[in-house]
């Protein structure tokens, strides 16, 4: 299965963003907070949903169990304006 998009009707970061409005700060799966630059994909899994960082993400081998509770945060493309 492909990742969804981030920000796809199925994220649960949408739910999140609506209850929290603590600006760029986002809570991770194992209950500590981070700023969203930091955040590379969101777990939707019911026993510790959130947010994942880059080590997290590692630690919890998520892309190589292609699990299908993690959605992938999608790389920015920058305009060349």
């Amino acid at each position: 299965m492909t990742n969804n998009i981030f920000y796809s009707s199925d994220f649960g970061g949408n739910e999140y963003e609506k209850q929290h409005s603590g600006g760029y700060n986002r809570k991770t799966i194992d209950g500590k907070t981070v700023g969203c630059s930091r955040c590379v994909g969101y777990c939707k899994y019911d026993g510790h949903p959130g947010y994942l960082t880059a080590e997290l993400r590692k630690k919890h081998n998520c892309c190589k169990k292609n699990c299908n509770y993690y959605i992938s945060k999608p790389r920015r493309q920058r305009s060349d304006d």
